[in-house]
C-alpha cells in the first residue's frame, strides 16, 4: 500500500525544510532538468511573493486598486457578464443542435468533417449566431420533436432558412450520399 502523499506508488522522499517542516516530494521533482527542482516545503514561494508585494511599484498598484470605487465582487460579476455571449448554452435544447452543426461544417478535427465542411457544406451567415439560428428554427420548423434531428433538404445544400427539416435517423440514412442513386 503506498504511503500517504505518494499516489499510485510514485517514488518519493521525505524532506525537512530549512523552516523545520517535514514534507514529501516526488523524486522526479528533486531531479528536474527542464524546470526548477523543489527547494522547500512552499515557504520559499510565500517569502518570495511577500517580498515582491512589498516593492514600491507593487504597493502603489495595490493602493490604487484598493482606492478604486469598484469592488472585487463587482469586478467578478462584470467579467462574467462580458464573457457571456448569448446565455443559451445550458438552457436551450436547440443550442447543442447549433453547436453540432457548426462542428460538422467548420472543425477539420471532427471525424466526419470530410462529409460536411470538407465537401463544401456550410452554415449561412445568419445562422452562425446561435440566437438567430434558434429563433429561425422555432419560427420555421418548430422545436425539435423527440427522436428527430436537423436534416438538410438538399444533401449538397447549406444549412440555411428554408433548406432544413426535422428527420428521423432512418430518413437521414436514406438521404445520405451512400444511399442516393
Amino acid at each position: 500500500m503506498p504511503r500517504p502523499g505518494r499516489a499510485n506508488g510514485v517514488r518519493g522522499a521525505q524532506l525537512k525544510c530549512d523552516c523545520g517542516t517535514v514534507y514529501e516530494v516526488r523524486l522526479s521533482d528533486l531531479t528536474a532538468i527542464t524546470r526548477t527542482p523543489t527547494r522547500s516545503c512552499g515557504c520559499l514561494m510565500r517569502e518570495t511573493a511577500s517580498a515582491t508585494m512589498r516593492r514600491p511599484e507593487n504597493l502603489a498598484r495595490l493602493a490604487a486598486h484598493n482606492a478604486a470605487q469598484e469592488t472585487r465582487a463587482a469586478t467578478v460579476v462584470r467579467n462574467r457578464v462580458t464573457k457571456r455571449t448569448h446565455g443559451l448554452s445550458r438552457t436551450h435544447p436547440l443550442y447543442s443542435t447549433w453547436g453540432n452543426m457548426m462542428t460538422r461544417c467548420y472543425n477539420p478535427k471532427f471525424k466526419q468533417f470530410k462529409d460536411y465542411g470538407g465537401r463544401g457544406i456550410y452554415v449561412c451567415e445568419r445562422w452562425r449566431n446561435p440566437q438567430l439560428f434558434i429563433e429561425d428554427i422555432e419560427r420555421l420548423i418548430g422545436p425539435r420533436p423527440e427522436g428527430m434531428t436537423l436534416d438538410r433538404i438538399d444533401n449538397d445544400g447549406p444549412y440555411a432558412p428554408g433548406k432544413v427539416k426535422w428527420s428521423t435517423q432512418q430518413e437521414q440514412v436514406r438521404n445520405s450520399r451512400r444511399c442516393l442513386p
